[in-house]
């Protein structure tokens, strides 16, 4: 088998690959084959017999020369290969001088006339079948073009579809398939290395060739990586591998490894190279656009990270001073001039001093939280905890402010138990009631409920505030979203205790949501998975 070695090295460069020549026409195969000369004899029979009666009616020899050339057609278009309609010509000039001519049964003739009617009659028919396979072969070209053109053109559409390296792989594979018709393996590649494989074989995965994805197979596969030159079956490098490999690249970088599977003397037709080179670029141009998705997905990402680094420290920076400065200069007061104040007095200043550092406490927790959550080090311990024991002690540590609203408590079912983390969930509902505290004038009622709806144990805590807009509740959970405070406090919050309990919430598998609290106020609440008291006994 000739061939042509593939030096080019991927698309945007031409490249040629071992399938040179095509694959043998069958109008043009060697040998007999028993169903084509079974209708050659069939057709040429009927000819005679119909010869036979249309003599017997007296019709002229030229119908009946009609008849045969009228076989000889049938015959080139139902039968493979030029050698039967040559010789189903012959045959015709043969059989119409042996059952027509005098002296009838021999293949004499008598007359100077016949000599040339037979060659005559010859040409007429060899010109007949050839012209016929011609016209077959001339179809079946333009079908197999219309067949590439259609793969191409759906391998176009189905690849800008495909959102993911998985759609892309698979696509891939199954249009290089439907156009080779041979078994294909397709090596991703993933930082620098070759990713899983996919096999797809035309009958199916089952009857692919045993051993292609060897470890044998798969060197081979990394020495086009590596190389970016292909190797395997009809090449110099690995030429025992049972497959053709090479690569799919953008510039300089291989973003995959292609392996056909050709059989010993296999040939592809060439007209697929061209389409081949088709198929790679667009291959080569979806899995790029991925990549630099996926590298713009990574910058986005960092810009945002950095972003938010940006607000905390910016925030930090600025909302830290102020209690900071409180504490201090409470307390140089208090080292300096204590003894002049009186008890009421240095009573207030002690619990300003506290106040600032129990919100710089809490400051501190949910900061080193929110590390640990975009660190990804977050230890979720999940054991059964009952919910009224999480609701009472994260009341035991709410802010100085709580005593100035009436703060009820209101869990039907004192069974009531979840899997979760206690510690994660008892901030969780310290963040909310301190919020619901701090956003609500002094006298307001909150309550902090627990039920069961279903398989889901639903947390909820309702105040009689003056609610929150609209446009508020849809970044109510984002970081470093805070709502104006009108109550004065020297103090104002990061944004981060909501968005703290979104993310721990989520974190359980619950869902976290607003709304109003009619006629008045606000709830905020979250779901959790229930368990049934005493189900680990």
């Amino acid at each position: 088998m000739g061939e042509r070695q593939g030096k080019g090295r991927g698309f945007g460069r031409r490249e040629t690959l071992p399938f040179s020549g095509g694959p043998v026409e069958k109008d043009y195969l060697p040998g007999i084959n028993l169903e084509d000369t079974g209708k050659l004899l069939f057709i040429m029979a009927l000819a005679t017999l119909l010869g036979l009666g249309f003599e017997h009616l007296g019709f002229s020899k030229a119908i009946i020369m009609a008849l045969y050339i009228l076989g000889v057609l049938l015959i080139s278009t139902q039968c493979s290969g030029r050698g039967y309609g040559a010789a189903s010509s012959l045959i015709a000039v043969l059989a119409f001088n042996f059952f027509f001519t005098v002296p009838r049964f021999t293949f004499v003739a008598q007359g100077a006339e016949y000599p040339v009617t037979f060659i005559i009659m010859f040409i007429i028919s060899l010109i007949t079948s050839t012209l016929t396979l011609r016209v077959r072969r001339q179809a079946r070209a333009q079908a197999r073009s219309a067949h590439r053109m259609a793969v191409l053109l759906d391998t176009s559409q189905k690849l800008q579809r495909a959102a993911s390296l998985d759609d892309i792989v698979e696509v891939s594979s199954a249009q290089l398939c439907r156009l080779l018709d041979r078994t294909i393996v397709f090596y991703p590649v993933s930082d620098a290395a070759l990713a899983r494989p996919v096999l797809l074989s035309p009958a199916g995965v089952e009857e692919a060739p045993g051993g292609l994805l060897s470890a044998e197979e798969e060197k081979t596969a990394a020495r086009v990586l590596g190389s970016q030159e292909p190797a395997g079956r009809t090449t110099e490098v690995c030429p025992g591998a049972m497959a053709y490999y090479f690569p799919v690249c953008s510039g300089d970088q291989v973003l995959a490894v292609v392996g056909v599977v050709l059989g010993e003397g296999e040939q592809v037709d060439p007209m697929d190279l061209s389409l081949l080179q088709g198929l790679q670029s667009e291959i080569g141009f979806a899995l790029e656009k991925y990549r630099l998705g996926e590298i713009q997905k990574e910058i986005s990402m960092q810009a945002e990270r950095e972003r938010l680094r940006s607000n905390l420290l910016r925030a930090i920076s600025h909302d830290l001073r102020t209690p900071l400065t409180s504490i201090s200069g409470n307390a140089s007061i208090l080292l300096s001039d204590g003894a002049r104040f009186e008890e009421g007095a240095r009573h207030k200043i002690y619990g300003d001093i506290y106040d600032d550092a129990m919100w710089l406490i809490s400051l501190v927790e949910n900061l080193l939280s929110v590390t640990h959550i975009d660190n990804g080090t977050m230890e979720i311990r999940r054991q059964p905890e009952l919910c009224e024991e999480i609701v009472a002690e994260a009341l035991r540590h709410l802010s100085r402010q709580a005593g100035e609203h009436h703060i009820a408590v209101d869990i039907p079912d004192s069974l009531l138990m979840v899997p979760a983390d206690a510690g994660l969930m008892v901030q969780v509902i310290i963040n909310i009631v301190n919020n619901a505290i701090k956003y609500t004038p002094a006298g307001s009622a909150i309550t902090v409920s627990a039920r069961r709806e279903g398989e889901k144990a639903v947390f909820e805590v309702a105040d009689t505030g003056g609610g929150i807009s609209d446009r508020d509740k849809a970044r109510l959970f984002d970081m470093f979203f805070t709502i104006d405070n009108n109550r004065g406090d020297s103090r104002r919050g990061l944004g981060l205790g909501l968005s703290l309990c979104k993310s721990i919430v989520e974190a359980h598998g619950g869902e976290i949501y607003v709304k109003d609290n009619l006629p008045h106020g606000t709830v905020i609440g979250f779901t959790l998975q229930a368990e049934e008291a005493f189900s680990n006994a």
